[in-house]
């Protein structure tokens, strides 16, 4: 009997209004994330042409899948790259350097 009260109860629930607070909530949280990665990218954050532990200059290594992976987690946004210094031997993954722009007349 206490089985069929839980089951009463259970579907006395108001499943669209249910629905609706979660689809609210994920498009909240992926707006959120968009921005943050908008802000990032239009920021100086995590770019680097010099090696972090030393300073010299890096030098471009074989993408791996952790990069791959983190390009399309950023939706394409950040262009992240595999980086290597051969004075250090330090080895890791930055954002894409950006390129001066210059005029063309």
């Amino acid at each position: 009997m206490a089985y069929l009260v839980r089951f009463m109860e259970f579907q006395s629930v108001n499943w669209e209004a249910l629905l609706r607070i979660v689809l609210e909530w994920v498009a909240i949280i992926g707006a959120v994330y968009l921005a943050v990665l908008l802000v990032i990218r239009y920021s100086n954050l995590l770019v680097s042409s010099k090696c972090p532990t030393c300073g010299l200059r890096i030098k471009r290594s074989k993408t791996k899948r952790e990069q791959r992976l983190l390009n399309t987690f950023s939706l394409g946004l950040l262009k992240f790259k595999r980086y290597r210094c051969y004075g250090c031997y330090w080895e890791g993954t930055l954002r894409e350097t950006r390129k001066a722009r210059t005029k063309q007349s």
